[in-house]
Formats: structure tokens, sequence, C-alpha cells
């Protein structure tokens, strides 16, 4: 309600825009100008004479549009001298006019609704004692009981005026007729009927009259109706229109420019209170900041205590409650001296916030109190200035007797609730007392059974820890052995031959030495990895892995290994990206692998077969050795039992192998090969998109690709680390590589593929134009 009072307010003033058809309007100069230096003025206008009338009646004029938005008291004294100098003139009608309607004006600034509907009477009987037309007089007259809530009648005056001003073809009257009948709508909460009226306000202002500036005012109004009903975005849009408009430097040269000028005050105002409530603290600054510049450069003081309140907001919402509260009560002190009680509704609310921040709920709930009471007094006023214009007088229905018995009753009731709440507490404590001895009992059973289950568990942890360290040490005495004792017995035999001058044959040897180290590397960091599954240290950490540059990882690992058996690895890579964890397949394959070529003999071939069908991701390691005899098929993936693979030299590598697949959720299986040999399969659950399969059938297709400006900012981080290192520094760079994220880039995931591949074969071409493909 308080809203739409103060557009009402607002409307008002527009209407001395068209009443005063005679006068130009003031200047910004003289609006700059003190009202002292301006009664100067019309003091030099001594004579009586008709043309130095006019000019002291059009300077008074403009005086009163400076006093109406500043000093009340100084608004009615230019009134009455206003209407003195027109009853010289000899003018009537604006004699009437100054006398009544603009007094009328002012006391509507200050909400004094008896003293505004008291002159208004006056100037309609007046203006019908003179026969005249006047509209505007109707317009007023149903202002006041629209203010009143009286919206019946005041349509009924709106519709006399408009009739007025249709036979007079006057748009502006019009203008301010649909307004009105707008805002009635608009009250009744129907935006639909509002908007009819507000659109078709719109289109005389800008088709008939063609003036910008009113059309910016009425997407001011037709933004506040969309506000009330929280269309927001529709709000935004059309208070950035109006905004547009007024802030066009021809605005402040506009010849009812002082009359418009605090629609744009109050324009910034709202969208600064907007971006408060989506939060947008430096938007909010900013209109705020402008509406506060405006008010103070047009010393619009019936603004004032409004941006303050909005100002607070902002403080709040950046939590600066020291700057929020001096503002709350700037806002408040002005509201006061004006009498405005719905404007002291909103400081109440903002108070209410500024404690609720706090965590001062105890005052939050005292201001509530006080501004209901507040709230409930200025509804009693409207209604009693609703039945003082309906009936003159009140009737008083209730008497001192009659009163104090409703509040002896009301005391009588309230011992009553009091005894029923006191008798309900009492109940509410033994039943409270009553449950805090049950639940104690049953948190303290409940305490002991976990403590025993705790116990129960570490024993049983403590068991296969024991268990664990047995099995461990039985691993290292068994697989370890072996790699060891052939290091020393060849180590043994390349100390003779190198004596001997033998040279092939320390070749030899070191070859063997060096097969055997890696083994022995490989079987310690199987052990590791073993101990961390053992612990619950392994984290399955998912990502997408180009498989092809992993499967190039581990052939290379592998090669001299090959060679030095002559065994053949050939690999059947069908699916391009997975998404699944690197390490562990990493380990699995490399495992996997490592098993097959130990079990074939020279000249044999393992195949390593890769495919993806309906989001599973298959992996297959096959041979054309020996293969397993039966008894070793049935329990060779049996259940899951620490170390309780038996099959023979497979050692830890298939218990990890096993432990992985189980950490992805897939499954493992072996099998024999007809023709002979031996296969591993492997089924994962692995996310592969269409894309990414089509990339894999398309081939060469994928092998041209181009990287966009953000994903060249996205690789060029790792483009400068990789700068610090040579291309031979391959552990490094593809630790780097491998940990640096893809961000969902395909074009990166591929740029980065292809890096790997470049490092491991030492590609220097290569390496330094996928570099170069950054900078460009």
């Amino acid at each position: 309600m308080h809203d739409l009072k103060q557009e009402l307010f607002l409307r008002r003033l527009l209407l001395l825009l068209f009443s005063f058809t005679l006068f130009p309007g003031i200047t910004i100069a003289q609006n700059n100008s003190s009202l002292d230096s301006l009664w100067k003025i019309v003091y030099n206008f001594k004579g009586r004479d008709k043309e130095t009338l006019k000019k002291k009646k059009q300077q008074l004029s403009d005086m009163f549009g400076v006093a109406m938005y500043g000093d009340i008291p100084e608004a009615l004294r230019v009134a009455d001298s206003l209407a003195e100098t027109c009853r010289l003139l000899g003018d009537s009608m604006a004699y009437y006019e100054a006398k009544y309607r603009h007094k009328a004006n002012v006391y509507e600034s200050v909400y004094d609704h008896r003293k505004v509907f008291e002159n208004l009477r006056k100037y309609a009987d007046a203006v019908t004692r003179l026969g005249g037309t006047n509209g505007y007089a109707y317009v007023d007259i149903g202002n006041q009981y629209f203010s009143m809530s009286l919206n019946d009648m005041a349509r009924q005056y709106y519709q006399k005026a408009d009739e007025i001003f249709t036979k007079e073809h006057d748009f502006g009257g019009s203008c301010t007729v649909l307004d009105n009948l707008g805002l009635i709508w608009r009250e009744k909460k129907n935006l639909d009927s509002c908007m009819h009226y507000y659109n078709r306000s719109l289109v005389l202002r800008r088709d008939s009259m063609k003036d910008p500036y009113l059309e910016a005012y009425t997407y001011l109004k037709i933004g506040n109706a969309l506000g009330q009903f929280d269309r927001k975005e529709e709000e935004l849009d059309y208070m950035q229109r109006c905004r547009s408009i007024f802030d066009r430097p021809a605005f402040e040269q506009y010849k009812d420019f002082v009359s418009l000028r605090e629609s744009h005050i109050v324009c910034y105002r709202i969208l600064g209170k907007m971006q408060i409530d989506k939060g947008n603290k430096d938007s909010a600054r900013f209109f705020i900041e402008k509406a506060d510049e405006m008010t103070n450069r047009y010393d619009a003081k019936r603004q004032l205590p409004l941006v303050f309140a909005v100002k607070a907001s902002l403080m709040l919402l950046e939590k600066n409650y020291p700057a929020a509260w001096e503002l709350i009560q700037k806002s408040e002190v002005l509201m006061k001296e004006r009498g405005d009680g719905w404007g002291l509704l909103d400081n109440y609310k903002l108070k209410i916030a500024y404690y609720e921040q706090r965590g001062d709920l105890r005052n939050a709930n005292l201001i509530y109190r006080q501004r209901e009471q507040l709230l409930d007094s200025l509804s009693l006023v409207t209604n009693d200035d609703q039945m003082l214009l309906v009936n003159n007088a009140m009737l008083q229905y209730d008497n001192d007797s009659k009163i104090e018995k409703q509040n002896n009753e009301i005391l009588r009731k309230n011992e009553q609730v009091e005894q029923q709440q006191r008798e309900k507490y009492f109940l509410f404590a033994i039943v409270a007392a009553m449950l805090l001895v049950i639940s104690g009992g049953f948190y303290f059973f409940f305490q002991i059974r976990r403590k025993n289950r705790l116990i129960e568990k570490y024993n049983s942890e403590l068991e296969v820890a024991n268990s664990t360290k047995e099995k461990f040490l039985s691993l290292i005495s068994h697989d370890l052995r072996n790699p060891f004792n052939t290091l020393i017995g060849m180590s043994n035999l390349l100390v003779a031959n190198a004596r001997n001058n033998d040279l092939a044959q320390v070749v030899s040897n070191a070859e063997v030495i060096n097969e055997s180290s890696r083994k022995a590397y490989v079987m310690l960091d199987n052990l590791m990895q073993w101990v961390s599954l053992q612990k619950e240290k392994i984290q399955v950490r998912k990502e997408h892995v180009d498989i092809h540059v992993l499967v190039d990882e581990i052939m290379l690992l592998f090669r001299n290994q090959a060679l030095a058996q002559s065994v053949t690895i050939e690999k059947d890579i069908r699916v391009r990206t997975v998404y699944t964890d690197r390490n562990l397949v990493q380990v699995m394959l490399r495992n996997l692998l490592s098993n097959a070529i130990r079990h074939i003999p020279a000249g044999g071939k393992v195949i390593l077969r890769i495919t993806c069908e309906n989001e599973q991701v298959t992996i297959e390691v096959e041979d054309n050795g020996t293969g397993l005899d039966e008894e070793t098929l049935k329990t060779l993936f049996g259940k899951k039992s620490g170390m309780g693979i038996a099959r023979k030299g497979g050692g830890l590598g298939l218990e990890l192998v096993q432990e992985f697949v189980h950490q992805l959720g897939g499954t493992i299986h072996a099998e024999n090969r007809q023709g002979g040999g031996a296969r591993f399969i492997i089924v994962l659950q692995a996310a592969v998109s269409g894309e990414e399969k089509n990339r894999a059938a398309a081939g060469s297709a994928y092998a041209v690709f181009t990287l966009s400006p953000q994903e060249k900012q996205i690789l060029l981080p790792l483009a400068d680390e990789m700068m610090h290192y040579e291309i031979f520094d391959t552990t490094e760079l593809r630790n780097l590589i491998d940990g640096f994220p893809d961000k969902d880039f395909v074009a990166v995931a591929e740029w980065k593929r292809r890096m790997l591949q470049a490092v491991l074969h030492t590609n220097t071409g290569k390496y330094e134009s996928l570099l170069k493909m950054i900078r460009d």
C-alpha cells in the first residue's frame, strides 16, 4: 500500500504539468536557487498593472514547484500569494485552483487526508459554480477516495474527468485517468486489467503526445506493477527502458524536468533494490549511489529517507552493520518528521532484518510488535478517514463500562490460558524427564554394544593382519628369492668373464642381470601395491583414459623382454577412451602380459585385445603356450582369500589383478584356447561415449585436430611446466601430462595423448610442433 501511495503522489505532481497550461515550467537554474532569492524576485514586481501581475504569477507558479519538493509551510505561503495574484488579475478559475487545489497537493504530500479532501471539495464546488469543466478537479477528488481505498467512488470521479478530457482532446488528462484506473486494478491484484489501462496510457504518450520522458514515466509505473506481482525479469526490463530514456543528456533541458526528476531517482532506487534482492552488491551500489547523487543534486528531500532505506539494505547485505544502523536511524527521523507512517513500516522491516542478522532476536521481536501496532494504528486511521468521507462523523458504540467488561473478560480468559499452559508445561516436563531416562538407558546400552563390536572388529583385524604378515613374508621368500639368486649367480659369471676379457659373455651376462633386476623391481612394486591394498589405502580414481597411450607405454616396458625371449606381442585395440582408473588398469595389463611372456616358449605370440560393447570394456590377454590344466582353471580365480590364488608361477601378480578387478567392479576368468595356450578375460563396466566409439572406428580421420583459444588457454600452464624439462626426461614429463586434468575437453585429451606418444618415442619434431600449437 505504501508503494501505491508513493506512486499516487508522483502522479499528482504530474497533474500540475497539465493544469499549468499557461506556465512553461521552471528552469534548472531557478530550481537550484534558494527560495529566499526567488522571493526577492517576486518583491521586485511592485506594480498592479496586468503585465506585471502576469510576470509575478509566472514567478510564483515556478516557486510553488520548487517549494513542493522541499519546504511544505513555504509551499502553502506561495499558494496563498499565487491565489491573491490571480484574484487581482481577475482570473477566478486560477484563483480557486491556487487557493484550494494547490494546497490539496501540499497536504497530500504529508498524508493529511482530511485537509486534502476539504480543499478539493471546495475547489470542485467553486469550479461548478463558475460553470467550468476542469477535469483535474474530479481527478483529484477521485485520488482521495482511492487513497482511502474507496475504489468505486474514485472510479465514478475518474469517469467524469475522462468525459471532459475526451471532449477537450486532452491526452495528458486521459493518460492520468488511465493511470488511476490501472492503480485501482493493481490494488485489487488484477494484473491483466491493470496492464490493460497502463498500456493504453503508454500508447497515448508515445504515439499521440510523442513525449519520450512521459513514456519513460509510464515504463516506471508498469515496472512497479510487475514487481508487485513478482514478475521480476519483466520488471527489470521496463526499469531499464525507463532509465535509458531518463539518462539522456537532453532530459535536464526538458520543460517539465522538475516534475519528472523524482521519477528518475525512483527508477535508480528500485533498480538498486532489485540488485540487492539478487545479491549483486556491485550493481546495487552503482544504482544506489546514482540515486543518492541525484537526490542531493536536485535537493529532492521527499526521496531522501527512501534512498537512506535502500542504502541501509545494501549495508546489511555487505554486513556493514554500523553504517546500516546509521542509515536506518536517519531514514526513521525523516519519515517521522514527514508523518509518513507507511514509510515507517518499511523502516521497521529494515530494523528487524538488522537485529536478525546480528542474532538479536529479542530486539527483533520487539520491533516486530511495534510494527504491528503501527500497522494497526494506520489501518484505524484509514478506516476512520473512510467513515469521515462517507458519513462525516463516526458513531461511538462502545462506552467505558463495556470496555471495562471486555477487558475483565479478556483478563479472565488470559488467566485460564496461562493456567492451562502451566499444566501443559508440567506434564511436558514429566514426559521429558521419562524420555530422558529411557533415552539415557538406550544410549548406554548401545554404547556398550558398539564398544563390544569394536573390540570384536579389532580382534578380527588383528588376526587378519597377523595372517597377512605371514603371507607377506612367504611372498618375499618365494617370489623375490629367484630373481636375486639369478642376480648373484650372473654377477659372479660377469666378474669371471670380465677377468677373461670375454666381451660377448660379459654383454650376455649383463643382459641377464638387467632382466632379473627388472623382474625384481616389478615384483617389489607388486608387493607394495598389494600391501597398500591390504591396508585399504587403494582408492579408485576414475578419469578419461586414452587406452592407446596406456598400451603403448606398457608395450615399451616389455619390448626388451620380448626380444630377449623371441616373443611377439600384438595389440588389437578397438576403443579410444575409457572412463576408469588409469593406474589400476596399467598394473592389471602389466601383470597379465608379464605372466603370458613367462609361460610361453621362444617364438611364441601374445595378443592384447581391448573391445567395447554395451558400455562394457573387455580386456583379453591370450598366448599360444601350453595352456592351463583343469585343476588350475577351477581354482585360479576362486573365492578371494588374501594370498589364496594358487597358480604355479603366478606369484603375487595374479593376486593383484583379481584385487584390482574387484575394486573396479568387474569380473575376471581364465580359459584355454583351441589349438593351445591360455586366455585371461576381464570385463569392466566403463562409460564409453558414442563419439569415442566413432573416433576409434574412424582411425586416421581422428588424426587431424585443432585447438580452440579456450583449449589453448587450458593447456598453456602445462606447456610452461614442460619447458623446464628435456624430451629425454620421460618420467617427469609423463607425470606432468598424466596429472594435468582434461576438464572434459576432447581436444585437450587428444593433445595429451599425442604428447605422451612423442615423449615415449623421443619424437623431437612432433614434441616441438605440439608445443608450438599452443603458443600460436
